[in-house]
C-alpha cells in the first residue's frame, strides 16, 4: 500500500485540514478540555463588540448563556441556542439561509461574531481570543453533546 493511502495518515491529514490536530507541537484537541472552556473551568477572553476592555473570565463562560438557568429571577430557558451535534447540520438558524458549522467555522463566528449564513450575532455575543486548539477543543465536545445540549451521562 502506497504510504499515502494508510488509513492512519490519512486521518491526521483530514484532521489537519479540519483544524482539529495539534499545530505547532501543541497537543492535540480534546472534548475534555472543550468542556473545561464551556463551563468556564478554563478562563476564555472575550469583549463586547466595538469595545477595546476584556470582560472579567466569569462573565465569557459559554454556559452562561447556552445552558438554561434557575428560574431565580429570570427565565428557566436559555438566553441563547444549545451548542451540540446539530452544529454539524445544515439548518436554517436566526431566520437565514441553511448553514453548517465544523472547527474552522466555529472559530471564526467566536473570533468575529459572523455564523457560516454570514448573519451577525447578538452584540451581547462577545468577540473571544481563542486559539485553534481551544477552537477545535470546543467543537470535539460539541460533537459529543446530545440534541437540546445536554452533556451524556
Amino acid at each position: 500500500m502506497k504510504a499515502w493511502l494508510r488509513p492512519g495518515l490519512l486521518a491526521v491529514c483530514l484532521a489537519g485540514s479540519l483544524g482539529l490536530g495539534p499545530a505547532h507541537g501543541q497537543a492535540p484537541a480534546s472534548a475534555a478540555a472543550g468542556e473545561a472552556l464551556y463551563t468556564g473551568r478554563m478562563p476564555m477572553t472575550g469583549k463586547l463588540r466595538g469595545h477595546e476592555v476584556a470582560l472579567p473570565a466569569q462573565v465569557v463562560v459559554c454556559s452562561n448563556c447556552h445552558e438554561a438557568g434557575p428560574s431565580v429571577g429570570r427565565s428557566s430557558a436559555a438566553y441563547a441556542p444549545p451548542l451540540d451535534a446539530q452544529l454539524a447540520q445544515r439548518l436554517s438558524r436566526r431566520q437565514g439561509p441553511p448553514a453548517a458549522y465544523n472547527a474552522e467555522v466555529l472559530c471564526k463566528v467566536l473570533r468575529t461574531g459572523v455564523d457560516p449564513a454570514l448573519i451577525v450575532l447578538s452584540q451581547a455575543m462577545p468577540l473571544f481570543e481563542i486559539s485553534d486548539k481551544d477552537c477545535a477543543s470546543l467543537w470535539h465536545y460539541f460533537l459529543q453533546r446530545p440534541p437540546g445540549g445536554k452533556a451524556p451521562p
